[in-house]
């Protein structure tokens, strides 16, 4: 449980770079590469008064992640 919030963010990566991010296993740079997802979505903006808020920094952030994945993850059309 303890490394949940590391692994979470790392299987979003995965999710939104999936060659990128079996790569960056393959030569051990899983920890840097989700550390650095980690900060890109989060865009180190520290700046929002309440917890529950999301600045507009991690909105677009959020909104990147969201665009990434559906590149890589379409549904089957079965027609």
């Amino acid at each position: 449980m303890e490394d949940f919030f590391t692994m979470a963010p790392g299987c979003c990566l995965f999710l939104s770079a999936p060659l990128e991010t079996c790569r960056a296993v393959q030569e051990g740079r899983w920890d840097e590469e989700t550390h650095h997802f980690i900060e890109m979505i989060s865009g180190h903006d520290n700046t929002t008064d309440s917890h529950n808020e999301i600045s507009g920094t991690e909105h677009e952030g959020l909104e990147q992640l969201f665009d990434e994945m559906e590149k890589y993850h379409q549904p089957d059309t079965h027609e």
